[in-house]
């Protein structure tokens, strides 16, 4: 991909983040001087991010939020798009409670979450009889595209997770579970949630649905359908992480 070409990058970390309010100026000033839009997400939590702009600008904004936290970043998507495709139309800067809401404050991702597990090794997991695939996302999400096997929680909002997971837990007593995504971030809580609930083998996708669409040929795919990205309703093609317009 050419240096300048436009670029979305989605990106997260956990990490303890004292005072978050006070970042708020640096980032706008940055953002636009580098011409970035997007949204980045602050909460004593950690940071979660959607951006936009060309490749250099992304780069460098990239770079000057890791030297202010001294942290590496967990990259969801990092992917070429059409210039007549506009996924955010300003920078935004929000302060929240949690960077991914389940509004659980005793969770806690860093210490708690489950076992990773990559995309080469995902099918045979969830070909498992005795895995529990559960899909972490909304329903809008799900009706776009999800894996063969998952579970559809049928929830509206992250928020109705723990208590939708806890109903399918109940129904099916599994012998573990297997935890997908977007990109990541949410599992990294669902599966700390279902670790708090005594569940020993609680496994999640590494790098989300994202991840394994770039890395596991059309041919090996269990996914079906498109990932559904952004707030405009834009997706991705199967295996071709190609940006599409979804009905409206």
């Amino acid at each position: 991909m050419p240096r300048d070409s436009k670029s979305v990058v989605s990106f997260y970390q956990f990490f303890p983040l004292a005072h978050p309010q006070g970042f708020r100026t640096i980032l706008q000033t940055e953002a636009d001087r580098l011409e970035i839009t997007g949204t980045v997400l602050l909460a004593q939590e950690g940071v979660n991010a959607s951006i936009c702009g060309n490749r250099a600008q992304a780069e460098q904004f990239m770079e000057l939020l890791s030297s202010l936290w001294s942290t590496r970043f967990e990259i969801v998507n990092w992917s070429g798009v059409p210039e007549d495709i506009h996924p955010f139309r300003r920078f935004k800067v929000k302060v929240k409670s949690e960077i991914i809401t389940m509004g659980i404050p005793t969770i806690d991702p860093v210490s708690m979450r489950g076992v990773y597990v990559s995309p080469q090794q995902w099918n045979h997991l969830i070909s498992d009889p005795k895995t529990l695939v559960l899909d972490t996302r909304n329903e809008y999400e799900v009706a776009a595209g999800t894996f063969e096997y998952a579970a559809n929680p049928n929830i509206t909002r992250f928020r109705d997770f723990p208590h939708r997971a806890s109903d399918i837990l109940e129904e099916t007593n599994p012998d573990q579970v297997a935890l997908f995504c977007t990109g990541g971030i949410r599992c990294e809580k669902a599966s700390a949630y279902l670790r708090s609930l005594g569940i020993p083998r609680v496994y999640h996708l590494k790098g989300g649905i994202l991840s394994y669409l770039t890395q596991i040929p059309a041919s090996q795919s269990l996914w079906t359908g498109q990932c559904f990205l952004f707030d405009d309703r834009i997706g991705i093609d199967y295996h071709g992480l190609h940006p599409t317009k979804q009905d409206t």
